[in-house]
């Protein structure tokens, strides 16, 4: 009797047979580790240099939001 090929199960996005997805989903998981911990060690330096305590964040998420988009526009 031959036996049938085993099916991937999973839910949705993850039955692709990809794992672009998980890596994708890796990536922006320490993205926004990284911006919190940016946010977290700076915003009381920016306070008081400038007045704005996300000064930083904001440039930051800046940089991450271009830097996602033209990899993305790589491909």
């Amino acid at each position: 009797m031959a036996k049938k090929k085993s099916e991937k199960k999973g839910i949705g996005l993850f039955t692709k047979g990809s794992s672009d997805y998980i890596i994708w989903i890796v990536v922006l998981m320490l993205l926004a580790l990284g911006l919190i911990m940016v946010l977290s060690a700076s915003s009381a330096t920016a306070l008081a240099e400038s007045g704005d305590s996300y000064k930083y964040f904001k440039k930051q998420l800046i940089a991450a939001g271009v830097g996602l988009v033209r990899h993305d526009s790589c491909f």
